[in-house]
């Protein structure tokens, strides 16, 4: 076998890979593009406003931890909500939630 058929079977097997991979996030993806779309739009509208109410939750939750009102694990379980709520698709991850 010559090394141009080696190489396109090695180009065929990752292609094939590729599109197992792409069609798995498919299934991933919202229930339709234009909610997804939507939703993006919301999110990234709303996401101004959400970074000042979660420095301020943030800022409230060290207050707290100084003053002694309230313990690290509790301190920890908030400040992990709020890094999560830091990354995309949060309104998403919310309206999920709610609906359970």
């Amino acid at each position: 076998m010559s090394l141009a058929k080696l190489k396109l079977n090695i180009f065929k097997k990752k292609i094939a890979a590729a599109k197992t991979d792409s069609s798995q996030d498919d299934e991933q993806l919202p229930k339709s593009k234009f909610r997804g779309f939507f939703n993006q739009v919301i999110e990234s509208f709303l996401d101004a406003g959400a970074a000042v109410k979660r420095k301020k939750t943030a800022q409230q939750v060290y207050q707290d931890i100084a003053d002694q009102r309230i313990t690290i694990e509790k301190a920890i379980s908030v400040l992990a909500t709020l890094n999560r709520s830091q990354k995309p698709g949060w309104l998403t991850s919310k309206s999920e939630q709610q609906d359970l």
